[in-house]
C-alpha cells in the first residue's frame, strides 16, 4: 500500500482517503461527514428480529411484573401475607393453611390450638399364607369363586387353576383378578428370594372402619388355601382431640376449623401446639421467580443490544442491580462478572427466615422489588418503548451487516473519481 504523506486521511472499509485535494463541484468532507455518519449508526433490528424481540418484552416484561409485585406488601397475590400452619411435633402432625382469610383472623387473635392424637386411622390388611412358590400343592386345581365384601357391595370373582400352577402362579392369577376390577382393596404378591417363599396380600385402598373388607370362597377353596380370608389388621377411624373436644375420622387428614387442617402421622399422647406462621416457603419460591424473571428480561435485551432500545433497557437494568448491591449481597443476592443476579440458597433461606430478606426488598417503599416493578410495568404496557424507533421503522434502512457492506461496495464504486482525485488518496 502507498504510504500517505503530508496530509491526514481516512478508513472507510478498505478506502483510504486522505483529507486534502478536491474535485471540481464536490463537497469532499460533506462526503466523508457522511461515511462516518454511516459507519457509526447503530444497526438497526431485522424486521424477524424487532418481532422476536417485542415479543421476548412482552413475554418477560408481564413475568418480571408479576414476580415483583408478589414481593409487595399492596399486591393482591403479595406472598409477604401468606400464612402456614406451625406444630409444635411436626413428626406426630404437620398443619396446612386452607383457608388463608381464616387463618388471618385466627392469627390475629393471638390463640393457639391443642391437638392430641388417640390413634391414626388405618386401613385393613390380609396376609396370605406363605407358601412354598414353586410348590402346586397350595391350591386346588379347576375353576375357583369367591367374593370380596365391601361397604355394602358384593364382587364376585372366578379364577381357573391349572393341575401344573404353582403355588406364586395360583397367588398371581387372583391379584390379577382381584386387580382388573377396580374395587376398593389392591392385591400384591411379595416373593421372598431367600425361603423362595410367596404370600398374597390383599389391603383396602382407603383408611377407615368404612372401608373394611371381607373374602369368602364361594366355590372351590382358592381363598381359604392361599390364606387371603385371614385379617392381619383392621380398618380403623383415626381418633384425635381438639382442645379436650373428641373426634373421629377415616382419613388421617383432618378439618381443624380456622383455615387450618393437620394431617396425623403418629400416635401422642402429649398436646401438640398447633399455630400459624409466616410462609417463608412461599417467599422463598417468589424470590427465585424474581431473580429469574429478572435474569431472562436482561438476557434478552443483551442479546438485542445492538439496537438502542435494548441498550437503555440493558442500562436500566444493571443500575438497579448496582444500586440495591448491597441490599443484596446481605441476602444471597450477587452480581455475577456477566451482570446476572445469582442466589446463594443457604443464605437466602436463612434471610427468608429471619426477615432479612422481606426487608431487603423494601416492602411498598421504594426498595428494590418496587423499582424492579416500575420497570417491569412500562416495559409490559409499551414493549415498543424500548425499541428503537430504526428497527421499529426498518423497512427502508440499512439493517444487517452484509446490507450495510453492499451499500459501502456501491458507494465505493460510485465515488472512483472522487478517490483518485483526492491528493494521496490509496485503494486497497
Amino acid at each position: 500500500m502507498p504510504v500517505i504523506q503530508g496530509s491526514s486521511f481516512m478508513r472507510f472499509h478498505g478506502i483510504a482517503v486522505s483529507g486534502a485535494g478536491s474535485m471540481p463541484g464536490t463537497d469532499t468532507n460533506s462526503l466523508l461527514n457522511s461515511a462516518q455518519m454511516i459507519q457509526r449508526r447503530p444497526a438497526p433490528l431485522s424486521a424477524n428480529e424487532t418481532f422476536a424481540y417485542t415479543s421476548s418484552l412482552k413475554q418477560f416484561g408481564n413475568k418480571l411484573k408479576e414476580a415483583a409485585n408478589s414481593l409487595l406488601p399492596s399486591a393482591a397475590a403479595s406472598v409477604t401475607k401468606l400464612l402456614s400452619g406451625a406444630s409444635s411435633n411436626s413428626g406426630a402432625a404437620s398443619v396446612n393453611v386452607t383457608n388463608q382469610r381464616d387463618a388471618e383472623r385466627f392469627a390475629n387473635s393471638g390463640n393457639n390450638k391443642n391437638l392430641s392424637i388417640e390413634r391414626l386411622a388405618t386401613g385393613q390388611t390380609n396376609s396370605g399364607d406363605r407358601l412354598a412358590a414353586s410348590g402346586i400343592n397350595g391350591a386346588a386345581a379347576g375353576r375357583n369363586t369367591f367374593v370380596v365384601e365391601q361397604n355394602g357391595k358384593s364382587h364376585s370373582f372366578t379364577v381357573d387353576i391349572r393341575a401344573t400352577d404353582s403355588n406364586r402362579t395360583a397367588q398371581q392369577k387372583t391379584a390379577d383378578a382381584i386387580n382388573s376390577r377396580g374395587i376398593g382393596v389392591r392385591a400384591a404378591v411379595e416373593y421372598d428370594s431367600a425361603t423362595q417363599r410367596s404370600a398374597l396380600i390383599i389391603t383396602s385402598k382407603e383408611t377407615g372402619e368404612r372401608n373394611a373388607f371381607d373374602i369368602r370362597d364361594t366355590g372351590g377353596t382358592l381363598a381359604a388355601a392361599l390364606g387371603a380370608d385371614k385379617k392381619t389388621s383392621e380398618a380403623e377411624d383415626a381418633r384425635y382431640s381438639v382442645d379436650g373436644k373428641s373426634y373421629s375420622s377415616e382419613k388421617n387428614t383432618v378439618d381443624l376449623g380456622d383455615g387450618l387442617s393437620a394431617t396425623l402421622r403418629k400416635a401422642s399422647s402429649e398436646e401438640i401446639k398447633i399455630s400459624t406462621k409466616k410462609d417463608t416457603a412461599a417467599f422463598t419460591n417468589a424470590m427465585y421467580d424474581l431473580i429469574n424473571n429478572f435474569n431472562q428480561m436482561r438476557e434478552t435485551a443483551e442479546k438485542y443490544s445492538k439496537d438502542r432500545g435494548a441498550q437503555s433497557l440493558l442500562q436500566r437494568l444493571d443500575t438497579i442491580a448496582s444500586s440495591y448491591g448491597g441490599t443484596l449481597r446481605g441476602i444471597g443476592v450477587t452480581k455475577n462478572k456477566d451482570g446476572y443476579l445469582e442466589i446463594d440458597t443457604k443464605k437466602l433461606q436463612a434471610s427468608v427466615e429471619n426477615g432479612s430478606a422481606e426487608r431487603a426488598m423494601g416492602g411498598d417503599s421504594y426498595g428494590f422489588a418496587q423499582r424492579v416493578s416500575q420497570l417491569a410495568s412500562s416495559v409490559d404496557q409499551n414493549p415498543d418503548r424500548f425499541v428503537s424507533y430504526q428497527s421499529r421503522n426498518n423497512n427502508n434502512r440499512v439493517t444487517d451487516d452484509n446490507q450495510y457492506m453492499t451499500f459501502i461496495n456501491n458507494y465505493r464504486n460510485q465515488r472512483l473519481m472522487l478517490a483518485s482525485a483526492l491528493f494521496g488518496a490509496s485503494m486497497e
